[in-house]
């Protein structure tokens, strides 16, 4: 009789049981990832927490039924822990909310055409896509935080150059100049005359200029220059 003694199972099954769910959790916590590693590294201390916790009322259960029902409900509080996902997502609205205020600042440019917007916009939201995909890459809060900086100040840097349209009124120009040669040229005219042609000359190129920077597209450009 006094060599009677009882091997305990029920308990340390059901503890084993939680480590297992613990360690399956935190794999899946792991393989998140849209997560950093620290809040994969928060989320696994919850799950641990809980576990420490369910071995605890393990521990204070008395029956077979009460530390299966505590085993239970300690995996049922570990299997739905996962880890929050607020840093990148957060990362790339900033870099989304920089594409939207370029591309707002682009369409303002009285200056550019509407093909050279559209190619500002696409370079813009390349950049855009690419520091997005960077996020992803990151791993940690502050690699997100410097890819972050480094897309948005990427994307602000999207300075279009206008070309068609200064273009344009340096043509025009030219032909002015041009023009006003050719008119002091006239031996038949007197310098009243030429004066007079050349003012003329002048407004008409006023006209065009004017219309070249109501123009939209290159097309529009090229029309109003011609």
């Amino acid at each position: 009789v006094d060599n009677v003694n009882p091997v305990a199972k029920a308990k340390p099954a059901a503890k084993a049981a939680i480590d297992a769910a613990l360690k399956a959790q935190e794999k899946a916590i792991d393989a998140k990832p849209e997560s950093t590693i620290e809040e994969k590294a928060a989320a696994k201390e919850e799950a641990r927490a809980k576990a420490e916790e369910a071995k605890a009322a393990i521990d204070a259960a008395d029956s077979n039924a009460d530390v299966t029902a505590a085993k239970e409900a300690g995996v049922g509080t570990i299997t739905p822990v996962e880890p929050k996902a607020e840093v990148k997502p957060a990362a790339k609205q900033a870099i989304e909310n920089a594409y939207n205020n370029k591309v707002a600042e682009i369409e303002k440019r009285s200056d550019l055409t509407t093909e050279e917007k559209e190619a500002a916009k696409a370079e813009a939201r390349k950049l855009a896509d690419a520091a997005k995909v960077n996020v992803d890459k990151a791993t940690t809060d502050a690699g997100v935080a410097v890819v972050e900086q480094q897309g948005t100040t990427k994307v602000a840097n999207v300075d279009p150059l206008a070309k068609a349209k200064p273009a344009a009124k340096a043509a025009i120009d030219a032909a002015l100049k041009a023009q006003e040669q050719a008119i002091d040229a006239k031996p038949d005219s007197t310098k009243e005359e030429k004066e007079a042609a050349k003012e003329e000359a002048r407004a008409k190129a006023e006209e065009a200029k004017s219309a070249i920077d109501k123009a939209a597209s290159n097309g529009d450009v090229t029309t109003a220059k011609d």
